[in-house]
């Protein structure tokens, strides 16, 4: 954890000297959402604070960092007010004119806890259409960790709803060291921007209980509603 620690301060450091440059540009956004869910599995049935920092146009690649705070112990499950998790993406941005892709490497650091840092690679292509919805396609593959070698698929699109931001997914899980493949869940979100502020409201629906495990605890189906209030700086 300390580790974790010294190197975001690192960075943050470096981040401020640089940001007085017109290329270099900070961003970010906090999140308070009523629980956790990561590719269709739950990892905290309670509250949780999820931040996050993006540095553009500094080095060759945008970097992001991501962590979860759980607020909610979810019956002991957990320790309320510690990071869970920390995140660092690595990606990189591509066009023509008919397609979007994003080059994407993520580290997962889980910070005290025995779970071993667990490294991805995927790939996000978004189709350029004049249909007024933005569908897109994303492979993952997990190059180490416990889930090494397994491949995650995910498709959806967005699209503006009157005011609202409708946001669509299924997911794919193969390869993995349990040999439970298939399709594992699917999410319809709504999301309502209010200047800096969004709300939104997510559902996530099971679709075989042999891929996405049924049990009360982290890594299976439990939420399946979650709300979502957000700040972008």
């Amino acid at each position: 954890m300390k580790k974790i620690i010294s190197i975001l301060g690192m960075l943050l450091v470096a981040t401020v000297l640089v940001a007085e440059t017109n290329e270099v540009k900070v961003s970010g956004n906090v999140e308070l959402l009523t629980g956790y869910v990561f590719k269709g599995a739950t990892y905290n049935d309670g509250m949780v604070l999820q931040p996050s920092v993006t540095i553009e146009n500094w080095v060759p690649v945008d970097i992001t960092f991501w962590a979860n705070m759980d607020l909610d112990d979810w019956d002991d499950r957990l320790e309320s007010g510690q990071f869970s998790e920390v995140d660092m993406t690595l990606s990189k941005s591509f066009s023509d004119e008919h397609l979007n892709y994003k080059v994407i490497y993520n580290e997962f650091w889980y910070p005290d806890s025995s779970d071993e840092t667990e490294r991805e690679i995927s790939l996000k292509l978004s189709p350029i259409t004049d249909l007024g919805v933005k569908p897109y396609i994303a492979p993952h593959y997990m190059i180490d960790g416990a889930a090494r070698s397994t491949w995650y698929y995910e498709a959806g699109f967005s699209a503006e709803v009157w005011s609202l931001t409708l946001d669509t997914a299924v997911g794919y899980f193969d390869n993995r060291p349990c040999g439970c493949d298939g399709w594992s869940h699917y999410s319809v979100g709504l999301t309502k921007n209010i200047g800096d502020m969004y709300v939104g409201v997510t559902y996530i629906g099971q679709i075989d209980d042999e891929v996405l495990k049924d049990a009360h605890g982290p890594g299976t189906y439990v939420a399946d509603w979650i709300g979502r209030l957000g700040y972008n700086f």
